[in-house]
């Protein structure tokens, strides 16, 4: 991912990057399709809960993945409820 924030704490105001997607226990992260070296500009996240009733599949070879759009499909058996591009 690459740098994606300056950290900012009392002790070092000028701050610190971040390296990677910031982590909450509740969410999925999904990226684009991307080249090893090349950074994503793009992330989508679902509530991990959304996964215990549906599948979120990440397509990756959809041709409109891209560093800069995910396209995900939430699926329930055989059927794409949703599919988006962020």
């Amino acid at each position: 991912m690459g740098n994606v924030a300056t950290l900012r704490s009392d002790t070092n105001p000028e701050g610190e990057q971040q390296i990677g997607l910031p982590y909450n226990d509740m969410w999925e992260t999904h990226l684009p399709r991307h080249m090893t070296g090349k950074y994503c500009k793009a992330v989508v996240y679902t509530r991990k809960t959304l996964s215990q009733n549906f599948a979120i599949w990440n397509q990756l070879t959809h041709p409109l993945s891209t560093p800069n759009s995910v396209v995900v499909g939430i699926v329930e058996g055989e059927d794409i409820l949703v599919t988006g591009t962020k």
